[in-house]
């Protein structure tokens, strides 16, 4: 889906798994990436009580994978004074989501990381921006069952096919 978004500003677009797509970006850029934006997700309904597989699975993809996209990134990103990365979080990591401990929770962290990558680095040359959408309607957010509704129902923000 992100293919024709790149070929119209001239960008490349790889996809991949965020455990490894720091990799398979460089590969198909030849070496350098200058912008990452960091979309992983996984919604995770349930409360306190979540099954701790429930709870660790949020943390690794909502948090854990834009940490290591940073690791990989941040060296060659300082060495040249200059890069650009890119978080999707959620509203849900400024404003708690009903229904969604883990979701919310994470995104939190996510929000979090952002903001310390930014206050660590830009003084180095490193951007960081953290987009915060209210829903928006995607195969995760209606797989969500209730959770996906609730966001769902005020008025999801509908991608263009």
């Amino acid at each position: 889906r992100i293919e024709p978004l790149a070929e119209e500003i001239g960008g490349t677009a790889v996809a991949g798994d965020a455990s490894d797509i720091v990799a398979a970006a460089r590969d198909a850029l030849g070496g350098t990436v200058d912008v990452y934006c960091a979309n992983a997700g996984l919604a995770s309904p349930g409360d306190a009580f979540a099954d701790e597989e429930v709870w660790a699975a949020a943390w690794d993809v909502n948090v854990m994978a834009h940490v290591r996209a940073a690791r990989a990134l941040l060296p060659q990103w300082l060495e040249r004074g200059s890069g650009r990365f890119v978080t999707t979080a959620s509203a849900a990591g400024l404003l708690t989501m009903i229904g969604a401990a883990p979701y919310s929770v994470t995104k939190h962290g996510a929000v979090a990381f952002a903001e310390w990558l930014s206050l660590t680095y830009r003084h180095r040359g490193v951007k960081v921006h953290a987009i915060c959408p209210q829903g928006v309607r995607t195969d995760m957010l209606t797989a969500a069952g209730s959770a996906g509704e609730l966001v769902l129902a005020p008025g999801a923000i509908e991608p263009d096919a």
